[in-house]
């Protein structure tokens, strides 16, 4: 009795193993992160926005093309929240100069992304906007990319 036990629990142990280097196998490679950070500035290599230049920023959106312009992901709303303490996103006068980061995840085939991030007042004017392209890399599997957004 104890010997078939043990083997019992041997050969289950193996099967999960077996299905755990399956899954992870079938889920890393495939798949690459970009990590876009998203920062609004008054100008070009300036510091960043005054209080009142921030009070004015009503929503954010970000949007992604592919290689040949077509659009992935439209108008998607960078919402404010709290980590750490620190708020991050776009939420009417609340909204910081360091918008923080977005993950977006794609299939390593999908080659060079263009992120755009855009923030606006109150009537649905632009006020300013930055973009920045992210190619897949077979290592590491997070791609960094930095938005700075300049007024329009």
């Amino acid at each position: 009795m104890r010997f078939s036990t043990r083997t019992s629990r041997t050969f289950l142990g193996l099967g999960l193993l077996a299905a755990s280097a399956i899954g992870l196998g079938a889920c890393g490679p495939d798949y690459a992160l970009f990590k876009v950070h998203i920062q609004f500035q008054s100008k070009p290599q300036a510091a960043a926005l005054t209080r009142t230049d921030l009070d004015k920023i009503a929503y954010c959106q970000i949007s992604i093309d592919d290689d040949a312009g077509k659009a992935v992901l439209e108008n998607y709303p960078l919402k404010a929240s709290t980590t750490n303490g620190s708020l991050h996103g776009c939420e009417s006068s609340l909204t910081p100069a360091d918008i923080g980061y977005f993950s977006y995840s794609t299939s390593r085939t999908s080659g060079s992304l263009k992120f755009t991030a855009t923030s606006f007042d109150l009537s649905d004017t632009p006020l300013e906007r930055g973009s920045a392209s992210g190619t897949v890399k077979a290592w590491p599997p997070e791609v960094p990319v930095e938005i700075v957004a300049t007024p329009l």
